[in-house]
């Protein structure tokens, strides 16, 4: 074999040999990840979302006047009452749903909305207590500060940042 024939094809193999490598964008918005304390949170909303839901069908039927087969007792006697409650939880447990839904596909306003719905459930609970001091208002009041709580711890609170914010951290240190 003569050398021009060897010349070119290890040409080619050193260049084959080393690919240029990917440049990352420089900006590209960073990818979120979930971690194990939204995914709780969010499990937590839609649990709060099933209860606030249940509780304002019952008080929605009990109000319309039919009956239901498990027994609570009667918190509320006015059939008015008991549908102005009805009315009261079930647009609170869509929240509680739509927060959820948004804590397990990251949205920024997902954080918003669970706190929006923590003060209301709180706010209903309150006027609850001092109007009538029902039996479920307790654990109403208890789901709700533990979840704000939770809501304020930093791994939580981090993921629900605005990028700029974050950006504007990194850039300081």
């Amino acid at each position: 074999m003569s050398q021009t024939h060897k010349t070119p094809v290890k040409h080619l193999l050193n260049q084959a040999e080393t690919p240029p490598l990917a440049q990352p964008v420089p900006n590209a918005p960073a990818v979120k990840i979930r971690s194990g304390p939204v995914t709780v949170l969010g499990l937590l909303l839609l649990l709060q979302a099933v209860g606030l839901f249940d509780l304002g069908l019952f008080f929605f039927t009990r109000g319309l006047g039919l009956r239901r087969s498990l027994i609570v007792e009667m918190l509320i006697t006015e059939p008015i009452n008991a549908l102005a409650m009805g009315i009261i939880f079930i647009p609170l447990a869509l929240l509680a749903l739509l927060a959820a839904l948004g804590f397990f596909r990251l949205w920024r306003a997902a954080w918003l909305m669970a706190m929006l719905t923590q003060g209301l459930s709180l706010l209903t609970a309150l006027l609850l207590y001092f109007n009538q001091r029902p039996g479920y208002v307790y654990v109403i009041m208890l789901y709700s500060i533990f979840l704000v709580i939770y809501l304020h711890t930093a791994e939580v609170s981090t993921t629900f940042e605005p990028a700029a914010t974050l950006i504007e951290e990194e850039d300081e240190e």
